[in-house]
C-alpha cells in the first residue's frame, strides 16, 4: 500500500497529522482570539456611535433643528461630530465586509 501502519495511526479521519495538533489547536485558539478582538473593537466603536448620536438627538428641538440658543454656533462642532461618526460607521463596514469574506 506504500502508507506504514505507524504512519497510517498517527493521522485523524480528515488526513491532519496528529502531530500537528497541537499546532492546529494554536491556530483555533489564535482565531478565536482574532475573532473576540474585532467582536471588542466593533462593539466599542458602535457604543461611540450610539453616544455621538445621543449627542446630536440632544441638540435637536422636537421639530428636528438645531435647538436656541443660537444654533448657527454650534455648526462646526457638529460638523466636527458627523465627520467621526461616518468615520466610525465606515470602519464598522470595512470590518463587516473582511469578516464576510
Amino acid at each position: 500500500m506504500g502508507v506504514s501502519w505507524a504512519h497510517a495511526e498517527n493521522r485523524e479521519e480528515d488526513g491532519r497529522d496528529l502531530g500537528d495538533n497541537g499546532q492546529y489547536q494554536q491556530w483555533q485558539i489564535n482565531l478565536l482570539d482574532h475573532i473576540d478582538a474585532v467582536q471588542d473593537e466593533v462593539s466599542h466603536r458602535m457604543d461611540f456611535i450610539e453616544r455621538e448620536l445621543d449627542v446630536l438627538e440632544s441638540w435637536l428641538d422636537y421639530t428636528g433643528e438645531l435647538e436656541p440658543p443660537e444654533p448657527l454656533a454650534r455648526l462646526p462642532q457638529l460638523k466636527h461630530r458627523m465627520k467621526r461618526l461616518l468615520t466610525q460607521l465606515g470602519k464598522v463596514q470595512q470590518i463587516a465586509l473582511h469578516s464576510s469574506t
